[in-house]
């Protein structure tokens, strides 16, 4: 068993080095890659502290400790700021954002930092840290933390989906699906983690440590995070969708004229939009183009990207995403049923009408149709 995490960490100090490497070596990293460069390096540090612990050298432990103790604080709040930084156009480090890191700056300050100094000068710990330090309930409350900030970072995934639909007729390559996944492996990885301690706290110690469980799934939390955050571009939305004018609901819209973007204009402007929406989507099918977005509509309609998501929204009571989408998923039943696209396949059909992803295509024709596309080929026939 020694020898596998021995192997393990090893690999996680290297994979760690590399994509730091990699991270560091642009002149001027966009934002969301400097959050993620901090966070390999905290992760860094917990496979070097687990690295001298585990071969009993005092100087790499000691070292590696001064991230690795304090990572709940530190990984939960990057997690956060890494998703709004991708999102945001106008996100930055500010006085707002570094509240986000008080609780890490003191548990550093008043518990990390003297342990690290009274163990290299092998002085006797203070009282207060015995007590601290030798209390269960305190060293699990960094994993409640953690918790916490994960479902925050959840709870903001799910709000830029939402403004992704308002902007944007394909998600595939913008909702972040992978983080989704990461959040649900630390989530899983914490309960599993709160789960096992409550079970010793209660009965008996388990013949192995929880520390093992954690290292191997810290490596994989690497490795996954390396792979998909490399590549990962920034995703800005709109700035009037991210207002919160524009994500009022359609009661409080009722309810509030100040808030409404079309607050202006006459019902007979509305509606003069309405039919240009129409006649662009109907007429002209711009709904073929895979790439289309709401400012590009906007465009040529013309209004603003505010007004007509407004528009969408509030008075058709529907996203940019799920309209565009419903004419494509006519235009694939309307040729399905055509003899002239016969020679076609499903998927070959899906593309020419403005479909970019096999997967896509098959998620929202279910939704639409209520059956897959090719038992709603079989059942037309």
């Amino acid at each position: 068993m020694k020898l596998l995490i021995d192997f393990l960490l090893v690999a996680g100090i290297l994979a760690n080095g590399v994509v730091l490497y990699l991270l560091l070596r642009q002149r001027k990293p966009p934002f969301p890659k400097q959050i993620l460069s901090l966070i390999f390096l905290g992760l860094f540090f917990v496979s070097f502290n687990a690295y001298g612990e585990l071969h009993e050298i005092k100087w790499i432990y000691l070292t590696g400790y001064l991230l690795s103790d304090p990572i709940g604080y530190l990984l939960g709040p990057l997690l956060l700021l890494y998703i709004n930084s991708i999102y945001r156009p106008d996100f930055k480090f500010s006085a707002k954002v570094i509240l986000h890191f008080i609780p890490l700056l003191l548990y550093f300050f008043g518990i990390t930092l003297p342990y690290v100094i009274v163990e290299a000068g092998n002085f006797a710990l203070p009282v207060y840290l015995l007590h601290l330090m030798g209390s269960d309930l305190f060293l699990q409350f960094q994993a409640v933390y953690l918790l916490c900030y994960t479902g925050l970072s959840w709870r903001a995934l799910g709000f830029y989906r939402k403004r992704l639909k308002r902007a944007f007729s394909h998600l595939e390559d913008k909702d972040l699906r992978w983080v989704r996944h990461l959040l649900l492996g630390i989530i899983l990885t914490i309960s599993v983690h709160l789960g096992i301690t409550l079970y010793e706290w209660n009965f008996d110690l388990l013949d192995w440590s929880i520390s093992y469980l954690s290292t191997g799934i810290l490596i994989l939390f690497i490795i996954y995070l390396a792979y998909y955050g490399l590549e990962q571009s920034r995703i800005l939305l709109p700035s009037p969708l991210l207002e919160p004018d524009s994500i009022v609901s359609p009661t409080t819209v009722a309810n509030s004229p100040s808030t409404n973007p079309l607050q202006h204009f006459r019902e007979v402007e509305i509606e003069t939009m309405h039919r240009r929406i129409l006649s662009l989507l109907e007429e002209q099918a711009v709904y073929l183009d895979e790439e289309l977005t709401l400012g590009a509509l906007a465009q040529q309609i013309p209004t603003t990207d505010k007004k007509l998501s407004a528009l969408l929204n509030h008075h058709l009571n529907t996203s940019f995403y799920d309209l565009i989408n419903s004419y494509r998923i006519q235009a694939v039943k309307d040729k399905l049923a055509n003899k002239e696209f016969e020679h076609l396949t499903i998927l070959a059909i899906a593309f020419d009408s403005g479909f970019k992803s096999k997967t896509s295509f098959n998620r929202i024709f279910k939704k639409e149709t209520g059956m897959s596309p090719s038992a709603y080929k079989k059942h037309r026939v």
